[in-house]
Formats: structure tokens, C-alpha cells, sequence
């Protein structure tokens, strides 16, 4: 693989194992095939990640699309007997005045 430089390195001072040499400033950054490879790689280990966890979200999504009708139901129906239960104690409690079987 051809080096790329800047124009500006200095090549008799930086060693050919580092390849695509940058002058910045006051420093000049390089990097090694080595590097370049393990970047590479950690790039579409991210990339995976990504496609896996949207597969996972994507399947989790639709499994409570499914169960939210379900859901709903149970939430009114723990409401009705939260209501219930309201009435009740508060009749049982002021009893007086306040019709209701016994």
C-alpha cells in the first residue's frame, strides 16, 4: 500500500511502518495498517450491534403492538375494581346516610 503524506512530513524521522501521515499544527499524526484494520473492524462490529439491536426493538415492538388491546382491558378493568373498592370503604366507613347492601 502507497503511503500518503501531506507534503510536509518528515520522512527520514517518521519510520515506513506508519502510512497516511497528517501535519497538524504542532504534531504530525499517523497511523499503521494495523490500526487501520482494527478500526475497520471495530466499525462493523458497531454496525452489527446496530442492525441486532434494531432486529430485537423491531421484535419487541411488535409483540406488544399485538398485546396492547390486552393490556388496555386489564388497566380499565383494575380501575373499575379500584372504583369499586373506593365506593365500598368509604360507605363502610360513613355508613351513616348512605344506602348500600350488606
Amino acid at each position: 500500500r502507497k503511503r500518503k503524506t501531506s507534503g510536509n512530513c518528515h520522512d527520514e524521522i517518521i519510520p515506513s511502518l506508519f502510512v497516511e501521515r497528517v501535519n497538524l499544527r504542532s504534531s504530525v499524526r499517523c497511523t499503521t495498517e494495523e490500526l487501520l484494520s482494527l478500526n475497520r473492524r471495530e466499525e462493523q462490529a458497531a454496525t452489527e450491534i446496530l442492525e441486532r439491536t434494531s432486529t430485537i426493538l423491531g421484535g419487541i415492538r411488535s409483540v406488544l403492538t399485538k398485546s396492547l388491546p390486552y393490556l388496555f382491558m386489564t388497566t380499565e378493568c383494575i380501575s373499575l375494581l379500584d372504583l369499586v373498592l373506593c365506593i365500598s370503604t368509604y360507605a363502610d366507613e360513613h355508613g351513616e346516610g348512605h344506602v348500600f347492601p350488606r
